[in-house]
């Protein structure tokens, strides 16, 4: 028996039923817990779901179930997501004295430029090593190295 409170929900020609988190669907002698296929939509979220990314995306996962938001609201029922593989530690680049700075010299000039190249690209590569909101792809890891070569070049250092 279905709950009370279920809502019908047609896709793709079979109707299926949702209420508190779980997906229902006809079977033999009643109805039975099913899982919803992709592109399944509902207007809200019942039950406890919990927030998920992967990557730059964000799900909405609730009892097994992953969902995204659409933009005119609501939910679309979406295959699990595949994890993205991780990158690896960044690794900045290496400057080197061309003009016989000090290591204290250094050691401020790098701060600096770190400090610039993060505000002309949004991107910290020290925030993503801890785990905090930061885009930490690829591309802005190369928008970062390439901003802050360029600000180590211009104080008159190597930069490999």
């Amino acid at each position: 028996m279905l709950p009370p409170h279920s809502h019908t929900v047609v896709h793709a020609g079979r109707t299926y039923w949702y209420a508190d988190g779980y997906w229902y669907a006809p079977g033999w002698g009643g109805y039975v817990l099913v899982q919803p296929p992709p592109g399944l939509y509902v207007s809200t979220l019942m039950g406890p779901y919990t927030v998920v990314r992967v990557g730059p995306h964000v799900y909405y996962q609730a009892y097994g179930v992953y969902y995204v938001p659409l933009a005119t609201g609501g939910y679309q029922v979406v295959a699990p997501p595949q994890s993205e593989s991780p990158l690896p530690p960044y690794e900045p680049p290496l400057a080197y004295p061309k003009s016989g700075q000090s290591a204290q010299q250094q050691s401020d000039d790098e701060y600096e430029c770190h400090r610039w190249a993060v505000q002309e690209t949004d991107y910290d590569p020290t925030l993503a090593a801890v785990g905090q909101e930061n885009e930490d792809t690829v591309a802005a890891r190369e928008r970062y190295t390439r901003a802050l070569t360029a600000c180590l070049e211009g104080r008159g250092y190597a930069v490999r």
